[in-house]
């Protein structure tokens, strides 16, 4: 069975079949004689189509494109792709001398995001992402990075970059190696 068999039985299926093309069309925005002529194989089914009826009928999107049946694993995008490669916690148990750019621009996002968290003091994430970022930037290990900011920073400024770092344990990321503060 082509993609074009397939496109048709869906429709014929969701659609009065009497009506089928005029139906096609009304529904579609595309002439009744594109949709004719894919029934009568004097042309193949154009990606507008196939997209069209995908997002019209998108329980039966997997069966059109492929004509397999849906197995129980969830289907996916290439955003979900993208934000599973870059997880907090996959990205945390690298040191941040050692993240890609991407996995920067993924943790800084995601520390932005990390407001929608209900913590008593989100300030405190952003003084924990400063750790690391320069961190990143100066191609340096977390302990050197806290070595450095230790020389700096006041106890009430450890205090809450500690915070922030234990609110990104609550988000899933594990900080052990964040070590100790003053």
């Amino acid at each position: 069975m082509t993609i074009e068999d397939r496109l048709l039985e869906v429709a014929r299926s969701k659609l009065d079949e009497q009506r089928l093309f005029a139906e096609l069309q009304a529904i579609s925005n595309m002439k009744s004689d594109r949709w004719k002529n894919v029934a009568h194989k004097k042309q193949r089914a154009t990606s507008e189509m196939i997209e069209w009826a995908c997002q019209r009928w998108p329980e039966m999107a997997y069966w059109i494109a492929t004509g397999n049946e849906p197995n129980k694993t969830e289907h996916s995008t290439p955003e979900k792709e993208r934000n599973k490669k870059f997880e907090l916690k996959t990205v945390f148990k690298k040191e941040p001398k050692n993240w890609t750019k991407e996995e920067f621009e993924f943790v800084s996002s995601a520390t932005f995001n990390a407001y929608d968290h209900k913590f008593e003091n989100p300030f405190a994430i952003l003084r924990a992402t400063l750790i690391w970022h320069n961190a990143y930037k100066n191609k340096k290990t977390i302990e050197e990075t806290l070595d450095e900011f230790n020389e700096k920073m006041s106890d009430e400024e450890w205090h809450t970059i500690k915070e922030g770092i234990e609110g990104l344990s609550e988000m899933g990321v594990e900080i052990s190696k964040y070590g100790q503060t003053k």
